[in-house]
């Protein structure tokens, strides 16, 4: 029987590709550089200190967000959140819509106080089935 002969790697060539025209600048995640502002979210009637609650939030985060945080933290049996921005009144009700920081409450971000914002709610009045 004759021997097979070995097939050898033909050797490729690699690629090479002209170094880039432009400087790439490095990438920085927005999550991470986005500016994080505190909020102590507060519940304006009954004033009750169980139902306070510490958030940390970029300062790009719509209200909705905040208000899908609230409904979580009563589990789901609340409805119509109404959001204040220094007290209890109709004339500081922010819109849902908007950032929080075209609201005005992303004045100090980074600092380790906590802004207040107030919220109320109407509760649902129809059962919740599982």
């Amino acid at each position: 029987m004759p021997k097979k002969k070995k097939k050898g790697k033909k050797g490729k060539k690699k690629k090479e590709y002209l170094p880039p025209i432009y400087d790439i600048p490095p990438y920085d995640d927005p999550y991470e550089t986005t500016p994080k502002v505190k909020l102590r979210l507060i519940l304006a009637n009954p004033p009750v200190d169980a139902l306070n609650q510490d958030i940390e939030l970029p300062i790009n985060t719509r209200l909705d967000y905040l208000v899908n945080k609230i409904k979580e933290k009563h589990s789901g049996a609340i409805g119509d959140v109404i959001i204040y921005k220094d007290q209890h009144e109709k004339v500081e009700t922010l819109d849902l819509t908007k950032k929080i920081e075209d609201c005005g409450l992303a004045i100090n971000p980074g600092s380790e106080v906590a802004l207040p914002v107030y919220y109320d709610f109407k509760p649902v009045t129809y059962p919740i089935l599982f």
